[in-house]
């Protein structure tokens, strides 16, 4: 058992969390539901809504915080990190062509003053 948030008392089997994140990494909303229904239970969860509003009671705030940081921040730095290796791969992309063009402008150069 892992505790999917340090000191959040919320613990889940390790296989699992990394069974979600594979399978369920595309659907943010469906981690979330099926994580919930992990921790709390399917019965139990029946039963219950986010704020508690009326005939149903509230989904316990450690379990609401600790699947909200473990999924909402992952998922940020998830699309930090795309973003980031977005940009270094055109970076790279631009400096391929830059240096392309400069070298055959240094050829052209090199033909039109040796007269080749």
């Amino acid at each position: 058992m892992k505790e999917i948030q340090p000191k959040s008392g919320v613990k889940v089997d390790r296989q699992f969390l990394k069974d979600l994140q594979r399978d369920w990494s595309g659907d943010l909303r469906e981690m979330v539901r099926r994580l919930h229904k992990k921790i709390i239970g399917p019965a139990d969860l029946a039963r219950m809504s986010a704020t508690g509003e009326g005939l149903y009671g509230a989904i316990p705030t450690n379990v609401k915080n600790a699947v909200k940081c473990k999924f909402f921040i992952g998922s940020y730095k998830m699309k930090i990190h795309k973003i980031k290796t977005h940009i270094s791969n055109t970076y790279h992309f631009f400096v391929q062509i830059g240096l392309t063009i400069i070298v055959q402008r240094a050829a052209s150069l090199t033909q039109s003053t040796t007269g080749h």
